[in-house]
């Protein structure tokens, strides 16, 4: 195995914690539905789902990095609104889909 393949996600650094802090509420949710927009019934490999969530709001979250979105991701799939296979802390070797049991399904 390629030994960058064994690595997780880098964490935030100091200034991507401090312009997702500055993120308020209704941010946050507005990233939520977009990922749970770009994700789909079948299961779509997490670095493509949050590269589509990240162009719903191209102007809006700029200073919002990929990492963020990833983090949400997770969230996601603990809220039991998507589904995940593989570890979730490597979003190009993780999927995700839409939970069976989710409204938005």
């Amino acid at each position: 195995m390629d030994p960058a393949q064994q690595l997780d996600d880098p964490p935030l650094d100091a200034e991507k914690l401090e312009a997702a802090a500055s993120l308020t509420s209704d941010d946050i949710q507005a990233i939520d539905c977009a990922l749970i927009a770009a994700s789909r019934a079948s299961w779509s490999k997490v670095a493509l789902v949050v590269s589509v969530a990240m162009d719903a709001y191209p102007d809006a979250y700029c200073d919002i990095p990929d990492i963020f979105y990833a983090q949400r991701i997770r969230y996601l799939v603990s809220a039991g609104h998507l589904e995940a296979s593989g570890n979730l802390n490597r979003m190009r070797f993780s999927e995700v889909r839409l939970s069976r049991l989710s409204p938005e399904n």
